[in-house]
């Protein structure tokens, strides 16, 4: 299958992390990398299509992940004139994460070019370690006793954040298990990082149970749909760890059960849970 790589042709650094000394030498440094990098040496490849990637790379000394994707068409370019394409949402969303107290990656730059005379776009965040909750519960912790301290740790954790999200004022339309990753599994405590924030928007106020909801369902739906559901005991502790955050142990058993049904019926009207990609290739 053919690559999208990251552009090595007209590079224009759109966006840098904040540094020491001069901006412009900085920016300089990025152009030159992308000018001469064979990204298809020595890159752990996470995705691959025509159209997208997602690359880890060791580079100016650092740990870096490097997403890309195809920007042409008038959305993306229109998207590029308001700085609000999927890089710039995925940079405000970390950002925002951060400043709540949750764990996201670190933005680096967003670099925009041509590759193949195509317009290219790729956003450089630093790498986080760790498995993903996918494969935790495909392959890992939670696939091999949902019981277990760690596996509680990590239902705790998700829980957690979850309610976070919620009691800030926004929810994530993506909250699926490939998009977090458990950085540590504990016990007591597990470390979960949000490793893609591009779907985090506000909520009005009288749709905060319907948004809840699809967040719950987003862990639900990913699992089931390459034949590894979501343990009922896992998804449980999960949703309680929520209820004693929103509403308090008192209210919590009853609070649970509404919600896991609310969050059932979206599972219920989401369809056909198989993606078009496997989200295990390339998942750790």
């Amino acid at each position: 299958m053919h690559m999208l790589l990251p552009p090595n042709r007209s590079i224009r650094i759109v966006r840098l992390e904040a540094v020491e000394g001069d901006a412009a030498e900085a920016k300089s440094r990025w152009v030159s990398v992308f000018s001469g990098r064979d990204w298809a040496v020595g890159a752990e490849v996470f995705k691959q299509s025509p159209h997208s990637s997602v690359l880890r790379s060791m580079v100016l000394s650092r740990d870096l992940v490097l997403k890309t994707r195809h920007a042409s068409g008038l959305k993306a370019l229109a998207q590029s004139l308001t700085q609000s394409g999927r890089e710039e949402r995925q940079w405000s969303g970390s950002e925002w994460l951060r400043s709540i107290g949750l764990s996201a990656p670190h933005c680096v730059a967003i670099v925009a070019g041509s590759r193949d005379g195509a317009p290219v776009r790729t956003l450089i965040t630093e790498y986080v370690p760790g498995h993903t909750l996918l494969w935790q519960i495909a392959r890992g912790l939670v696939k091999e006793d949902p019981e277990s301290p760690p596996s509680r740790a990590i239902a705790y954790e998700t829980g957690r954040g979850i309610a976070q999200i919620i009691k800030s004022g926004r929810f994530n339309r993506d909250h699926k298990p490939s998009n977090l990753v458990v950085v540590a599994a504990g016990p007591p405590v597990a470390r979960i990082s949000i490793v893609d924030a591009v779907a985090i928007q506000p909520y009005k106020p009288a749709e905060r149970a319907h948004a809840l909801a699809r967040m719950i369902a987003s862990l639900q739906i990913e699992p089931a749909g390459i034949g590894h559901p979501i343990p009922h005991t896992f998804l449980k502790r999960i949703v309680d760890a929520i209820a004693h955050e929103m509403v308090g142990p008192a209210d919590a058993d009853s609070w649970s059960r509404d919600m896991l049904s609310s969050a059932e019926q979206h599972v219920q009207k989401h369809g056909d849970p198989t993606p078009q990609h496997d989200p295990l290739v390339g998942s750790h």
